[in-house]
């Protein structure tokens, strides 16, 4: 399949995916110099950002030949286009786009208006999203006020060491002990736990 090149099939299977309208749409956060910058890729781009998308939903379980075939159909889309789905698509679209390796399309998904809180608390804890991802969601105040969504940010070695660390002291005391012995985590971040849960002590 050429780059960008939708059939008229593969048109009508995105079409299905698409579930929110034109006007229910923010574009502001789209800078025009960041989409110029994040718009063209390699084929060589193209068929490992695929692979990669396959092999993290492969490591969550198994994935059926149906699902595969809508994951290939929208890796080959074009940058714009996926950009464009991350924004209005729906729950399974989100969940193929989040992990897409180009940042602009990864963060689309979150500034989808219908993710809800429980996409985002799973993509809070993912370890193949970009950081970008996860420092949008530590910076989301509605999402900020969920516990679990912020647990699972603290925990995440992929979060950005900035966001883990400003949203450490809303964490309990006892999953800041776990943090603090967390060897997955920076040293940074486990040092920040240790202390933080060292001064709440009687």
């Amino acid at each position: 399949m050429s780059r960008g090149a939708l059939t008229v099939d593969d048109a009508w299977v995105i079409a299905q995916h698409i579930e929110v309208s034109d006007a229910d749409i923010d574009e502001s956060w789209l800078a025009r110099e960041f989409i110029e910058e994040m718009m063209t890729e390699t084929p060589e781009q193209i068929a490992a950002n695929l692979q990669a998308v396959i092999n993290a939903e492969r490591l969550e379980g198994d994935v059926s030949p149906e699902r595969i075939s809508l994951i290939r159909r929208i890796m080959f889309m074009n940058v714009k286009d996926r950009v464009k789905l991350a924004i209005k698509g729906d729950r399974e679209a989100r969940g193929i786009l989040i992990r897409d390796a180009n940042k602009i399309v990864a963060t689309g998904v979150i500034h989808n208006p219908r993710i809800t809180d429980q996409e985002v608390e799973n993509i809070a804890s993912m370890r193949t999203v970009a950081e970008e991802v996860l420092r949008l969601v530590g910076m989301n105040r509605q999402w900020a006020r969920s516990y679990p969504i912020i647990h699972n940010l603290a925990r995440n070695p992929r979060t950005p060491m900035a966001t883990a660390v400003h949203i450490l002291p809303r964490i309990r005391t006892k999953d800041l002990k776990a943090i603090s012995d967390n060897r997955n985590v920076s040293e940074a971040v486990r040092r920040q736990a240790y202390r933080l849960s060292e001064m709440r002590a009687p």
